[in-house]
């Protein structure tokens, strides 16, 4: 009834009355403008207007654009519509709603944003943003959620800085269109990048024979950091095809996820097969210098020539640390660990601008390799070459195995902590512990120290000593052991490399309260 009542009172002329266009009695008429793209049919961007209701405020169509304005319209209010008089939970977020009869799918992202009314008084105003998607693409789109989720996260952020500077419309679609266009073709390259399900081991290093030690080494380093990363790298080169055998290698010995969302770069072989004249190389490789095959963040694993740039920027757009690796002068960059790598990445991605630092996100490391890792690649190339396929579908299990009992173990280890800590309350002090993985629950003892929040709730974390046991348990002999299995462990279970390592916010903000108060 408010709704249909707002909606009489705009039609009398009201809304003409508010002095705003970004959620204030905005314009009947919203922005249209072009994207492109061949996944995204459309996006939409609406706001609850304090008269009208849901108000259309940005329409950008794509190049096969079929949708007349009323579905658009409809599809662009649907969101807000829906979230009116729900809870405040409900107001905020990304969810997606399929449209059977439509034969679309959308994701909508609920958000809000502050802005200054002409009186200068602040004002919150609900938004919704809206990707529309083609059915036929809607199974591999949700599939890729995670990734597109996390962009369109960062996307609203951006909007939100954009509309509390700007009182107007036109700032803030050229603010937005130049935002979204590099997601649109990150997005088209997700999409596409799956690779076939019957490579053979001969196109692979694992096929081939190493002839020196050295080879060898470099092949245990580079599998090394490529788990140690979460399966994401980047491998650089001058030759396309030498880049895709290090490619199908890493595939090879990667969780089957990988194969999902990787990328080959063409070769001039491939494209002699299908084409009846010939093929001249130096074309091929020109054709790899287009934004087609440049850097995609996220994608687990892909190629990229030492004449395309890398910007450090696009690099910590990706959810996880990823390692690059240059096969000519065979040198390893990895990123920092994953509790460090998501304290940076927020914050530079809140700042909107790349890390300060010269050497941006990726850091010179050592060619070391894990034991496990070493022990595979000696054995591997013992064997004969009909076999090896085998082995490393084996030496996966293992790896995999050790993963899932590494979250079993942390998950017992913390939960034992935290049910002790519940039910058993002393009366006596504990003494303060110098380790800032550890000092959470002692922080209470100590005179002037500010209250910790209850026990219960506070996350908790493994000692050096329970870590050191852990390695034990799991037969892991080295610290890049540890690193290479609890990688791993993350993908299996989300919070299982906090509980190892330890949250660096959390540990950052302990060991100032204990300098501050001279304990430690």
């Amino acid at each position: 009834a408010t709704v249909s009542v707002l909606y009489c009172v705009q039609r009398g002329g009201m809304a003409d009355l508010l002095p705003t266009d970004l959620g204030f009695g905005a314009p009947r008429t919203c922005h249209v403008g072009n994207i492109t793209s061949d996944t995204v049919v459309c996006v939409l961007l609406s706001h609850w207007d304090t008269v009208r209701g849901p108000t259309m405020m940005l329409s950008l169509g794509g190049e096969e654009e079929n949708l007349d304005d009323e579905v658009k319209t409809f599809l662009g209010r649907f969101a807000l519509l829906s979230a009116v008089g729900s809870s405040s939970d409900d107001c905020d977020g990304i969810r997606f709603t399929s449209f059977p009869e439509l034969k679309v799918g959308v994701t909508s992202v609920l958000f809000k944003a502050s802005l200054l009314h002409s009186k200068n008084k602040e004002h919150t105003v609900q938004y919704c943003l809206n990707i529309v998607v083609p059915e036929p693409k809607i199974d591999r789109y949700v599939y890729l959620s995670a990734s597109t989720n996390d962009r369109l996260t960062w996307l609203v952020k951006h909007l939100q800085r954009t509309i509390a500077k700007n009182a107007s419309l036109q700032p803030l679609v050229d603010s937005f269109t130049e935002m979204l266009q590099p997601f649109l073709q990150h997005l088209d390259i997700w999409m596409v990048s799956i690779l076939r399900p019957d490579m053979h081991i001969s196109q692979t290093l694992f096929g081939k024979e190493l002839s020196t030690k050295a080879e060898k080494e470099f092949l245990a380093a580079v599998l090394s950091a490529h788990l140690r990363c979460h399966q994401r790298t980047i491998v650089r080169g001058t030759s396309s095809s030498q880049i895709n055998v290090w490619i199908r290698t890493l595939v090879l010995a990667s969780s089957p996820d990988v194969w999902q969302f990787a990328n080959l770069l063409p070769e001039a072989e491939d494209t002699a097969s299908t084409s009846a004249g010939s093929v001249d190389c130096d074309e091929v490789e020109a054709d790899l210098k287009a934004s087609k095959y440049t850097y995609t963040p996220d994608l687990y694993i892909q190629g990229l020539l030492l004449s395309q740039p890398l910007n450090d920027f696009d690099v910590q757009l990706s959810r996880f640390p990823s390692c690059c690796v240059n096969i000519d002068n065979q040198t390893i960059l990895t990123c920092q660990p994953l509790n460090n790598y998501s304290v940076m990445r927020t914050h530079n991605m809140n700042a909107g601008t790349p890390n300060s630092s010269p050497v941006g996100p990726f850091e010179v490391t050592s060619n070391k390799s894990a034991v496990c890792i070493r022990h595979m690649v000696q054995v591997l190339y013992q064997m004969h070459p009909s076999l090896r396929a085998g082995f490393v579908m084996e030496w996966r299990r293992w790896y995999y195995r050790h993963a899932a009992a590494m979250v079993h173990h942390v998950h017992r280890v913390t939960f034992d902590v935290n049910r002790d800590a519940v039910h058993n309350e002393s009366f006596n002090s504990p003494v303060p512990s110098t380790d800032p993985r550890s000092v959470a629950t002692s922080l209470a003892s100590v005179p002037g120290a500010p209250s910790p929040p209850p026990e219960k709730n506070t996350p908790t974390y493994l000692t050096p000593e329970q870590t050191k046991t852990m390695k034990t348990l799991l037969e892991l002999p080295t610290d890049e052991d540890l690193n290479v299995v609890l990688s791993a462990a993350e993908s299996l279970c989300r919070g299982t490399y906090s509980k190892v390592c330890g949250d660096p916010v959390h540990v950052a903000d302990i060991a100032a309260i204990m300098r501050a108060i001279g304990v430690g």
